[in-house]
């Protein structure tokens, strides 16, 4: 999972992440980083997510529920 919050900061543009942070209130949050999100869960976990997977997600919890 340590993996996956070193290339969440890289796509959000941050030196830090918490479980509680809301996708929404980070500036870098937007359609390409969205889009880098589900690359990155397909390349590196080998899952397949959706654009409404990481929107439904809000948190930064809820999108490493989808990479378990």
């Amino acid at each position: 999972m340590e993996k996956f919050e070193e290339k969440l900061m890289d796509i959000l543009e941050v030196d830090e992440l918490h479980d509680e942070d809301i996708l929404e209130d980070f500036e870098e949050f937007d359609s390409l980083a969205i889009l880098s999100i589900i690359a990155t869960v397909g390349s590196d976990f080998n899952k397949v997510i959706t654009v409404q997977d990481v929107k439904n997600a809000k948190t930064i919890k809820g999108l490493k529920e989808l990479v378990k």
